[in-house]
């Protein structure tokens, strides 16, 4: 197990006392458990260092846990964090979410959900770690760099500024020739919240994944491979951008031509293609004189490397030389495909704008390729477009929500396959809110009727606004409108009425009575039916078979 010490903070003893007696017999003997009483004694014990994961509950006298988990996460942010409510709809979520809580743990426990939180946990924490080591040697190349005067001063010519004067000693006469520089790239495997190409309807959920790339040992493999593939070459590592799982590095190559370059990386690539280790590389044309021409040949590179956009599943060598004219075709005109899909979006074709992007992004992918950067700054721009025009038309948080998601998205959108995924689901989305608020179809009430089917079953807001391309507040809104209380509110009647019937009617045992309602738990039951009725269930079935 990856989780080596975990630190649970509850006042109260009882609930304390339960919870790490569950949690003992879920982990191995000798994973390491604290118990505290408060959220100061909880982080004196984690300043001590090794904690792993944190779980605490909200009200706690001294320091709170909310308190708690903001000092955790400003100061530990790899430590996980459970934390306990009493509610499902609690007030303290967004505060929490902000704060980077990984998971809630819901009053009463129940032990499947514990060892279902924990094993997510201890997941997450070895995919972190893998994360991080992968991180360090890529952080620890870097650090050479910034400690290396050769390649500081290289950085600084790459951009087109002149080396500070401390490092203008740096003979550059090894650059005062023919040559051309190779921009390389590839992905690590890291533990990130990033969303692929799909997302949910509502609020961006945490899903946290390891990422299609290169293992610790494949990027040292790869790094090796190049010095010993381009031995005299000056490698240049660039900084991380948006994506925290890219990495590339700038190779200068005096003497080298591109064919020879090309012949080069096309046999690392095919080895390395045997081996599911996968890298793309842009290569300049050839300077006359590469020490004076480094900006514009780092940009050559650039350009020709943006089109690993098209090709994100295999190793791909892009040649300045070959591809230059590309650059010069145009945009394809999409006007006639934006004002097609617009309509079918503020009518409720939910096919027919599925169909157009389709027909769209067919055409796009006709020889020769468009330009990358052009491509999606010219869909992103349109779908975005699409969207504003709900503007006035929905509430202005769901509003809000969704252009918020799209351009989220879109500035981490990085292949050709995921801009086409996120704007169908953009689409769908913007075209759910037109088709409910024109009238022309209530997915509301396809909700409503879908809960009143299912209730007994384990049904999320979420869940059910991803049926229907919504938000889950806008979701919520609407359900309030049409039933005049909340979903959860709403869930708990239709279950607590069934119950009520079971009760009075036959004599089964309340925790079956329970269990058909779609409550998992008997304890939690008997506190929901408290709460609603002021009765337990047997006192309701006493009094009501009486009569």
């Amino acid at each position: 197990m990856n989780i080596r010490k975990i630190i649970i903070a509850d006042d109260e003893s009882i609930q304390r006392n339960v919870l790490s007696s569950v949690v003992r017999k879920i982990v191995p003997p000798l994973t390491e458990i604290e118990i505290c009483v408060n959220g100061k004694e909880a982080f004196e014990k984690i300043k001590e260092g090794g904690t792993d994961l944190l779980i605490t509950d909200i009200r706690m006298p001294v320091m709170d846990g909310m308190e708690l988990i903001a000092l955790v996460a400003s100061n530990f942010p790899q430590i996980k964090i459970i934390l306990i409510s009493a509610y499902q709809e609690f007030e303290y979520a967004k505060s929490a979410i902000s704060c980077g809580v990984s998971e809630y743990l819901v009053k009463p426990f129940r032990i499947e959900e514990v060892r279902r939180l924990l094993q997510k946990m201890d997941e997450e924490i070895g995919e972190q770690r893998q994360t991080t080591e992968t991180q360090n040697q890529y952080e620890h190349l870097l650090h050479q760099f910034e400690k290396d005067n050769q390649q500081k001063a290289l950085a600084a010519l790459l951009n087109g500024q002149k080396p500070p004067e401390e490092l203008q000693a740096f003979n550059t006469n090894a650059l005062n020739h023919p040559g051309i520089t190779i921009l390389i790239r590839w992905n690590i495997r890291v533990h990130s919240e990033i969303i692929s190409g799909t997302f949910s309807a509502g609020s961006r959920q945490k899903s946290p994944a390891l990422l299609s790339g290169l293992s610790d040992y494949q990027q040292e493999r790869l790094i090796k491979r190049l010095h010993i593939l381009f031995p005299n070459g000056f490698f240049v590592p660039q900084e991380k951008g948006m994506d925290v799982s890219e990495c590339r590095i700038a190779l200068l190559l005096p003497g080298c031509d591109t064919d020879d370059s090309v012949r080069f990386l096309n046999k690392l690539a095919e080895e390395c293609s045997s081996e599911q280790l996968l890298f793309w590389a842009g290569i300049s044309a050839l300077q006359d004189n590469l020490l004076s021409r480094l900006p514009q040949s780092l940009q050559q590179a650039e350009e020709v490397l943006s089109y690993y956009f098209y090709y994100p599943a295999e190793c791909g060598i892009f040649s300045y030389a070959d591809m230059n004219e590309l650059f010069e075709f145009p945009m394809i005109s999409i006007s006639g495909y934006e004002t097609a899909i617009r309509e079918a979006v503020h009518t409720g074709l939910d096919s027919q704008l599925t169909k157009c992007l389709a027909d769209l992004k067919k055409e796009l992918l006709k020889d020769p390729l468009k330009y990358p950067i052009k491509v999606k700054h010219r869909i992103s721009s349109m779908i975005v477009s699409i969207v504003r025009d709900l503007d006035g038309m929905i509430t202005q948080q769901a509003y809000d929500e969704l252009l918020n998601e799209a351009y989220h998205l879109y500035g981490g959108c990085s292949t050709f396959e995921q801009l086409f995924s996120i704007s169908l689901e953009l689409l769908k989305r913007s075209c759910a809110y037109f088709t409910q608020e024109s009238g022309q179809y209530d997915a509301v009430e396809d909700i409503i009727a879908y809960v009143k089917k299912h209730y007994t079953e384990d049904i999320s807001l979420s869940m059910l606004a991803d049926r229907v391309h919504f938000s889950a507040n806008y979701l919520s809104m609407q359900i309030k409108k049409k039933t005049g209380m909340s979903y959860v509110s709403y869930l708990t009647q239709l279950r607590t009425e069934r119950a009520c019937k079971l009760l009075v009617e036959t004599d089964r045992k309340v925790a079956d009575i329970g269990t058909e309602c779609g409550y998992r738990d008997s304890s939690y039951f008997n506190r929901i039916f408290c709460r609603k009725f002021g009765l337990s269930p047997e006192q309701y079935r006493k009094v009501h078979k009486k009569c």
